[in-house]
């Protein structure tokens, strides 16, 4: 990776606005929890899906921050795929991203591993680009919370 691209990928994911859109699965539990022990809870996919837009307009909203961020410190053209790698860590799917690359054989020019931001940006590649990809990212980041929701109703159920 260029000297500059580091540079352009490296402020965009500490930076506090990133991390503070970034979707909280803990949030989806508690809510999971919380509906399942209530009497009066909406039904199981009233709040899983309302579970699933509010992640997915946070991880919306924490790339296109991302990315307005990495344009503004000079990605330039890479802005996109610095942005969306910042979004995929801020969610913690950095580790799915890696998984998925090695699954789909994308590795370096040496034939090393892809791990990070660096898998990130090879998959946005091969998935059809960083609109594509971020279509990917909330749609899955918005099933995980849904999921999560639901095993925290189901566990609220049990316990009340």
């Amino acid at each position: 990776m260029s000297r500059q691209l580091r540079s352009a990928f490296r402020p965009v994911a500490g930076h506090p606005l990133t991390r503070a859109m970034a979707p909280n699965p803990m949030a989806s539990v508690f809510s999971g929890l919380r509906d399942g022990a209530s009497a009066v809870a909406p039904s199981v996919l009233e709040g899983a899906g309302r579970a699933a837009a509010q992640t997915a307009t946070k991880t919306t909203l924490a790339a296109g921050t991302a990315t307005a961020i990495a344009a503004a410190k000079g990605a330039g053209a890479l802005a996109s795929y610095a942005g969306l790698s910042s979004a995929v860590a801020a969610t913690g799917m950095g580790s799915v991203s890696t998984a998925a690359a090695a699954a789909a054989g994308l590795t370096a020019s040496t034939g090393a591993p892809l791990v990070g931001a660096a898998a990130t940006t090879a998959l946005v590649s091969a998935v059809g680009g960083p609109l594509v990809a971020a279509g990917v990212l909330v749609a899955g980041t918005a099933a995980v919370a849904a999921g999560i929701y639901s095993i925290g109703r189901g566990i609220g159920k049990i316990l009340s």
